[in-house]
């Protein structure tokens, strides 16, 4: 394990098209190419020696996506035997296998370092299990065919029945450091719920937040805030054409308080990034907003909430920082 280096930036940027994938410090130095393939580079995971990646699949061609393993060095590039259309969830087992999910209810695949011990697991909800994989929500269906989502542990305790939470869709963000959670529910009618939770007092709070919708969010390593991306409501006066979301960056503490915006221009909802020391976050987001406007990685100084754009040398759709 790279105890000893700093945290680093992987990203995949302009040129991820043409299947490259890059490295870089935190303020962008010291770039450096570690894979280059035929096609799209998406969605980089860095966890220990190990940076995840795929590569994207074709519809018209029913080419599906592949996934790939590679060192931080661009040494060991390797193809992972994941079955066709399975979705990366995260590094399990101390890093030690990668956990797949096909995004409807079916069994999750992990699958080990060398890309070829397949294990099945039980059905888990999408993008749901806690890093310290003591905690996951499990979809089951009740006598009248309806989803019916739990709160399953780890060490055996009866399952937490979430009502009608998550009835038709959302997400759960775990803490990293208490048993606090963070869900999104979106309903019929595609309105987003926002809450604040806990597994352990099994309570569930909703919020009065400023923001409409929140399409990603991330724990900072301290547990004591939670950055997300984030919808702020259509102003209903403005005309049919202008009358679009703009998605931002917020944070806020981690009683739900104490909200602010933090990006002033279009972000992408994909990545959302923390420093270890909690202090700093990374978001792509565009330079100002114009049409030809493109990404580029960003880094937010919490406390001030000032920003600076990191020199990648490139516009950055894809990234994640190691840790």
């Amino acid at each position: 394990m790279e105890t000893s280096q700093p945290q680093r930036i992987v990203f995949a940027g302009t040129d991820a098209y043409e299947g490259k994938l890059y490295v870089s410090d935190l303020d962008g130095s010291n770039k450096r190419t570690i894979a280059q393939l035929d096609d799209a580079v998406l969605f980089p995971c860095w966890h220990q020696d190990s940076i995840y990646f795929c590569i994207a699949g074709d519809a018209d061609s029913e080419k599906s996506s592949t996934d790939y393993l590679v060192n931080p060095d661009g040494s060991r590039l390797r193809r992972l035997g994941v079955p066709e259309g399975m979705l990366f969830q995260q590094f399990i087992n101390d890093g030690q296998r990668l956990l797949f999910s096909s995004g409807d209810g079916e069994p999750m695949v992990s699958v080990d370092l060398e890309g070829e011990d397949l294990q099945y697991s039980p059905a888990i909800a999408f993008d749901s299990l806690a890093d310290d994989e003591s905690k996951w929500i499990v979809v089951r269906q009740d006598d009248e065919g309806e989803d019916v989502y739990e709160v399953h542990y780890a060490d055996g305790r009866e399952p937490w029945e979430l009502e009608d939470l998550l009835n038709v869709g959302g997400s759960v963000y775990w803490s990293g450091t208490s048993s606090a959670f963070f869900l999104v529910r979106e309903d019929d009618e595609f309105e987003h719920g926002l809450y604040l939770g806990d597994s352990e007092t099994q309570t569930v709070t909703e919020l009065d937040l400023p923001v409409c919708a929140a399409m990603n969010a991330r724990w900072s390593p301290d547990g004591t805030q939670i950055a997300m991306i984030g919808a702020l409501p259509i102003d209903e006066e403005s005309p049919d054409d202008e009358a679009v979301d703009p998605i931002s960056l917020f944070i806020m503490d981690a009683d739900g308080t104490n909200v602010r915006q933090l990006s002033q221009h279009e972000t992408y909802q994909d990545c959302i990034a923390w420093s270890l020391d909690s202090k700093h976050v990374f978001v792509s987001e565009d330079l100002d907003d114009s049409d030809e406007s493109m990404p580029y990685l960003h880094r937010y100084d919490v406390e001030s909430g000032e920003g600076t754009v990191v020199p990648t040398e490139t516009s950055v759709w894809h990234f994640a920082l190691s840790a």
